[in-house]
C-alpha cells in the first residue's frame, strides 16, 4: 500500500498549481472579456458617484462557460478595491442560486455577509431585506448582490424576491438606496417570467456573452497554462486540439465553453502524468475526451437528493452497460441508496423534478421511449461522462456530506 502512495506522489508532475484550474478560481486577467467588464463598470459608475446612495441593476446572460461568473466576481473585487480607495464602504455578495435556491437560504447568506448579528429566523425574506437595508443605511454602506444561476431561482419564487429587491425603497421618500443587484442567467427568456416593470429595468442593462471562438479559447488556455503549468509542459498541438474541439459546430453541449476546455486540459494533464509523459500531447487530449469530463462544481452544488438521483443513474448505467435506462430503474436504485444512507426517499413527483433539474444543468439527458418498451416512459442517460467516473465522485461527495451533517447533529432531510 505504501508503494502505491509513494508512486502516485512521486509521479513526474506537469502541473505547478492545480488550484488555478478549479472552476472557482478567477484569474486577474480575463482574455476577451475586457469589454464586458468595462460595460459593467459603466453601469455601476453611478453607485460610486452618489456615494453608495443609488440603486443599480444589471443582467449578464449567455451559455455555460462564457465568462459571466468570472466577470461578475472580478468586477466585485475590483469595485470593492476602488470604493475603498474612494472612502466608500461597499460589500459584494455572490450567491449561487443553484446551491442556495430558496429565499430563506439566499437572505440568510446576505445576512451572514453583511450583518451576521441580525436574527436569521422568524422573519420573512422581505422583512430581512428591509432590516439589511436599514443596517446598510445606518452604517453608510452599499451592497452589490449577484444572483448567479438565476434560472434556478426565478421559476420557483424569484419574481417576488427580485421585485422586492428592486422596489425596496420605493415607499421611502428620498431614502438612500443601499442595495444593487446583478442577475446572471443562461437564458434571456427567464426575464419574461418577471413582471413588466422588472423586465424593463433589467433589459436596459443587459450584457450578452457569446460562446468563445477557437482563437479566443486558445488565448484563454495559454493564459491559464502560464499560471498553472511548468514551462513547456503543454504542447502547442494539444492547445490547438482542445480549442478546435470545444469550438466546433457539432459540439452542441459545450460549444465555446471555456470551463469545459479547461476541464479537458486538466484531465489530459492528469492522464499525461499518470503515463509519466514529459508534456501534454494531443493523444492525451483525445484520451481525456473519450473518458468525458465531469463538472465537480455542478455536482457539489446539487441538493443531497439530487446527488442521490444522479448516483442512481450512474450506478444503473454502469451495471447495465446501456446508453439509457428507464425512470423506474432509477427510482428503484434511488430507494436502495436512500436506505443505505438513512434518508427518507422523495415521492415520484419530486424525483421527476430532480431529473429535470439535472437535465437543465446538462449532466443528464432524457427522451421518451419508443419501440421496444411497454407504453411510454422517460429514458435517462449521462452526458459526456463515464458512469464509473460519476459514480466514484458522487460516493465521495455524498459520504463526506452525510458525515459532516452527522457530526453537527443535524438531520439531512430538512435541507
Amino acid at each position: 500500500m505504501y508503494k502505491i502512495i509513494e508512486d502516485v506522489f512521486t509521479l513526474k508532475r506537469l502541473i505547478r498549481d492545480e488550484s488555478k484550474l478549479l472552476p472557482e478560481y478567477v484569474p486577474q486577467s480575463l482574455p476577451h472579456r475586457e469589454e464586458h467588464l468595462r460595460r459593467l463598470a459603466e453601469i455601476f459608475k453611478i453607485v460610486i458617484e452618489t456615494r453608495g446612495e443609488t440603486f443599480q441593476k444589471a443582467m449578464l446572460t449567455g451559455e455555460t462557460g462564457t465568462g459571466k461568473t468570472a466577470v461578475a466576481k472580478r468586477f466585485g473585487q475590483s469595485v470593492i478595491d476602488y470604493a475603498t480607495h474612494k472612502g466608500l464602504k461597499l460589500k459584494y455578495i455572490h450567491i449561487n442560486c443553484h446551491k442556495d435556491r430558496t429565499l430563506f437560504l439566499i437572505t440568510r447568506k446576505i445576512v451572514q455577509e453583511i450583518c451576521p448579528d441580525l436574527p436569521k429566523r422568524g422573519f420573512s425574506p422581505f422583512e430581512l431585506l428591509a432590516m439589511i437595508h436599514d443596517y446598510l443605511n445606518s452604517h453608510t454602506m452599499h451592497a452589490v448582490i449577484t444572483l448567479d444561476e438565476a434560472d434556478f431561482l426565478i421559476p420557483r419564487s424569484g419574481e417576488d424576491f427580485i421585485y422586492d429587491l428592486i422596489r425596496l425603497t420605493d415607499e421611502k421618500l428620498n431614502e438612500p438606496q443601499r442595495i444593487s443587484i446583478i442577475l446572471i442567467s443562461r437564458k434571456i427568456n427567464v426575464l419574461y417570467e418577471l413582471d413588466k416593470s422588472t423586465v424593463s429595468a433589467l433589459l436596459h442593462n443587459t450584457i450578452r456573452f457569446e460562446p468563445y471562438t477557437s482563437i479566443q479559447l486558445r488565448d484563454i488556455l495559454n493564459a491559464r497554462i502560464t499560471e498553472t503549468f511548468y514551462p513547456g509542459a503543454v504542447s502547442e498541438e494539444a492547445i490547438e486540439l482542445i480549442s478546435d474541439m470545444v469550438s466546433a459546430p457539432y459540439e452542441s453541449g459545450h460549444r465555446g465553453d471555456a470551463r469545459y476546455a479547461l476541464g479537458l486540459l486538466w484531465k489530459a494533464a492528469k492522464i499525461a502524468e499518470r503515463l509519466n509523459a514529459i508534456r501534454v500531447l494531443p493523444e492525451h487530449v483525445r484520451m481525456a475526451r473519450a473518458e468525458g469530463t465531469v463538472s465537480i462544481e455542478d455536482i457539489q452544488n446539487l441538493q443531497l437528493h439530487e446527488k442521490l438521483i444522479l448516483l442512481s443513474v450512474a450506478k444503473v448505467l454502469r451495471k447495465k452497460q446501456t446508453a439509457y435506462i428507464t425512470m423506474g430503474e432509477v427510482e428503484d436504485e434511488y430507494m436502495q441508496l436512500c436506505a443505505l444512507w438513512s434518508q427518507d426517499p422523495r415521492k415520484h413527483t419530486q424525483v421527476y423534478t430532480y431529473i429535470q433539474n439535472l437535465k437543465n444543468i446538462g449532466v443528464i439527458n432524457t427522451k421518451i421511449s419508443g419501440s421496444g418498451y411497454r407504453g411510454k416512459t422517460t429514458l435517462i442517460g449521462l452526458v459526456d461522462a463515464p458512469a464509473e467516473v460519476v459514480e466514484k465522485e458522487l460516493i465521495k461527495i455524498i459520504t463526506n456530506e452525510v458525515n459532516k451533517q452527522i457530526t453537527r447533529g443535524e438531520h439531512l432531510d430538512k435541507y
